[in-house]
């Protein structure tokens, strides 16, 4: 139906270790951007990404940003 079809601004939450993408079993979309650059904060400020409690050691370099993009409506959100 037309109803299930809205899609709505999300940010994706990207994780990139020593400069490779950090893959994930699915998407970890926020609706607020604020929520989703706190996130990123943090998993660049302790090394622990969201998909495990795996952290990374000190020298290993890890950047985590937000890029905004549409997905439908009824997508899970983080926030």
């Amino acid at each position: 139906t037309e109803r299930q079809n809205e899609m709505v601004l999300a940010f994706i939450l990207v994780v990139l270790i020593d400069g490779a993408t950090h893959e994930t079993a699915g998407v970890a979309a926020f609706r607020n951007i604020t929520r989703c650059k706190l996130s990123a904060k943090e998993i660049e400020t302790t090394g622990q990404t969201w998909a495990s409690e795996r952290v990374y050691k000190y020298n290993t370099t890890i950047e985590a940003y937000c890029v905004p993009k549409f997905l439908p409506k009824d997508t899970k959100f983080w926030d």
